[in-house]
């Protein structure tokens, strides 16, 4: 049994453009920036070690972000009018279990596939609360350079409840240091709902 545990902080900065009404509609485009924490705890139990490996596992994770006051700018035609918007702090609590079927691709380096369904319960809390549940499936394709010093890692994922689904898709760059205890990641994602966003991450382990 291996227990796994993670504390982190994050800054954001989001953009956002949205269309009311048809013919002529009104823009409204703004930005507003975010504070986040996240943790989580997980427990994995490995089933079949080898060529090919199976695990099970389980945790919770949870994030919480504290918004800026953002701005907003609406247009109709060559009228325009620009503001500020209150936004309300919001948290996530994630309940999973999933099962991880990992393939190495070559006997000489760690280069790998991934593939993880699993399950999960989501509660929304803040200002209004809410709860889903459903299925999720993962798979993740990672490939090492630099003497397994850095690695290259395609990752697409995708989520389904009753009230709808969700798919994405990331690229990323992994540098490692201090004996692979610690991590600086850059990478893209894009959403199914066409949303794109850029990342930066810097992990150590102590």
């Amino acid at each position: 049994m291996i227990a796994e545990h993670y504390l982190g902080l994050g800054l954001g900065l989001n953009d956002y453009e949205l269309s009311f009404g048809a013919g002529d509609p009104i823009i409204a485009t703004g930005r507003f920036g975010f504070g986040a924490i996240y943790g989580g705890l997980a427990v994995s139990r490995d089933l079949i070690s080898g060529e090919t490996n199976i695990a099970l596992r389980a945790g919770v994770d949870l994030a919480f972000a504290i918004p800026e006051a953002g701005t907003v700018t609406a247009r109709l035609g060559e009228a325009e009018e620009q503001s500020e918007i209150n936004l309300h702090d919001m948290g996530v609590l994630r309940l999973f279990t999933e099962a991880e079927l990992v393939r190495m691709m070559s006997e000489e380096n760690a280069n790998r596939i991934a593939v993880t369904p699993g399950m999960f319960c989501n509660s929304v809390f803040g200002r209004d609360t809410s709860t889903s549940c459903g299925l999720s499936l993962g798979v993740d394709l990672l490939y090492q350079v630099d003497e397994g010093e850095g690695e290259y890692g395609l990752n697409f994922d995708a989520e389904a409840t009753e009230a709808g689904g969700s798919l994405g898709l990331s690229l990323n760059r992994t540098w490692y240091f201090d004996n692979r205890n610690g991590s600086s990641r850059v990478g893209v994602s894009m959403m199914s709902g066409g949303a794109t966003a850029a990342n930066y991450s810097l992990n150590w382990d102590f």
